[in-house]
């Protein structure tokens, strides 16, 4: 019989698995944030003077888009098991809550909102820069779709020959994934939507939490069916074993914190004067992008995040749905 990690062994374990990879990758960014970000203004003006890549990149980062991975994203739930795809929906939801926060809290700019010699082709962006969400939306779902697939919880993985079709799709399939990775994360530098060290950040953050859910969160989701039955007596006999406090606690834990948070973060941003004086500034650039129709004052940029976190709350209205249902 398994022994169950308890007291300071669950700890360790939590420390080990979820603590240190997401400290490291934190830690990590403090380091090349600067150097990575004035390269991007000494580099981008070049690049955007190679006008011919700007159809190429533009299509490629189109395709990385949400609208896009929701797509993907619905596909792969009908082929999936419920509680997979439950896990899915809700990691998908809990990484964007992640993305929308951290981009308040560091509320940095993207490059053509500082540099006037770098250009967004008159495209409208209107969140801050850093972490990229591209690519951490990207490089989240490709992973975690690689980890379902070949590395699966509970599945045993199965040894291939470097001869067998099955490896050389796997191989192949991961070499273009990656390769279509570095191209979004170039193209976001193009277009002037983002700097060096925002699209690193993004695709470090995106890794690690893909690995960090699909190992310590995943599991949750697919012991929930054992756990919500329990035999009531009879042979062969089952019951519903959800209790009032089940779904007090996931309120509490996938709503009330999430979004309690997300109003402390929304305060503190637009309390902070010296910020907000400076959004004005990356508002006109903004403005002059042909972002006009948008919004009136700098304090969308902060709004815009919160009102994105909200969607933590259709990952919460999931996971009760499915409590409901089992």
């Amino acid at each position: 019989m398994e022994k169950s990690v308890d007291g300071p062994h669950w700890l360790v374990k939590t420390a080990k698995s979820v603590v240190l990879p997401l400290a490291i990758c934190f830690l990590l960014e403090i380091l090349y944030r600067d150097a990575l970000w004035q390269k991007t203004l000494e580099d981008t003006p070049v690049m955007q003077k190679k006008t011919k890549m700007l159809p190429f990149f533009r299509t490629i980062s189109d395709f990385g888009k949400g609208e896009i991975l929701v797509g993907i994203y619905a596909v792969l739930f009908n082929v999936m098991s419920k509680p997979a795809a439950l896990y899915f929906a809700c990691s998908i939801a809990l990484t964007n809550f992640l993305m929308n926060e951290l981009k308040s809290i560091y509320a940095l700019p993207r490059p053509y909102w500082v540099e006037p010699s770098i250009t967004s082709f008159n495209t409208c962006h209107t969140g801050f820069g850093n972490p990229s969400g591209h690519m951490i939306n990207n490089t989240f779902l490709w992973y975690s779709i690689y980890l379902h697939f070949y590395a699966d919880i509970g599945v045993k993985a199965k040894k291939m020959s470097v001869f067998c079709t099955a490896y050389i799709i796997k191989m192949a399939a991961t070499s273009v994934v990656m390769t279509y990775l570095i191209f979004i994360g170039f193209g976001r530098v193009y277009l002037g939507a983002h700097s060096y060290n925002q699209v690193l950040f993004g695709a470090m953050l995106g890794i690690v939490l893909a690995y960090v859910c699909h190992y310590n969160l995943k599991p949750f989701f697919y012991q929930l069916p054992t756990k919500l039955f329990e035999n009531n007596g009879n042979e062969g006999g089952q019951s519903y074993a959800i209790r009032l406090m089940d779904y007090a606690f996931v309120k509490l834990l996938w709503l009330v914190i999430p979004i309690g948070f997300g109003i402390f973060v929304l305060q503190m941003r637009l309390s902070d004067d010296y910020q907000w004086a400076t959004d004005k500034v990356w508002v006109q650039r903004m403005k002059d992008e042909g972002c006009e129709d948008l919004f009136g004052n700098a304090e969308y940029l902060s709004h815009r995040h919160f009102l994105h976190t909200g969607i933590i709350a259709a990952s919460f209205g999931a996971i009760v749905g499915q409590l409901c249902e089992w």
